[in-house]
């Protein structure tokens, strides 16, 4: 049980360092929507694939769980704005602020989440 604890604040540690690199490191462009979709999750999600221009005239593509007010205003072979790692173009989120603290927020929550665990096991463990 504790080894869920410590795996959540791992990858909330490195979703919120994440975090930072796009903060500090990206290069903003605007993308193509090449799929949208929805799926059911503990209720509806939805998620957008799009292509993006990186340089020397390449591409890449990527995929995003997006907000329904974000995705309700997306159109396949429409565009998106993308931010994405200029050290890493292989990363990369939609660009917009709703998004980012969409993202932000549920970063910080898995860190809490999994800090509240294992001290709840903790306790459990020293308490038996």
């Amino acid at each position: 049980m504790m080894l869920f604890g410590i795996g959540a604040i791992c990858w909330g540690i490195y979703s919120l360092h994440l975090d930072d690199r796009f903060e500090a490191n990206a290069t903003h462009v605007s993308g193509t929507v090449e799929k949208l979709e929805t799926y059911y999750r503990r209720g509806t999600s939805y998620s957008v694939t799009y292509h993006y221009p990186i340089e020397n005239a390449q591409s890449e593509s990527g995929s995003s769980s997006v907000q329904k007010s974000t995705w309700s205003q997306l159109q396949i072979g429409g565009e998106i704005p993308i931010k994405y790692l200029s050290n890493d173009p292989r990363l990369s989120r939609v660009d917009t602020p709703e998004e980012d603290q969409h993202a932000h927020f549920g970063h910080e929550f898995l860190l809490l989440l999994g800090a509240g665990w294992t001290l709840f096991t903790l306790w459990k463990m020293v308490r038996n």
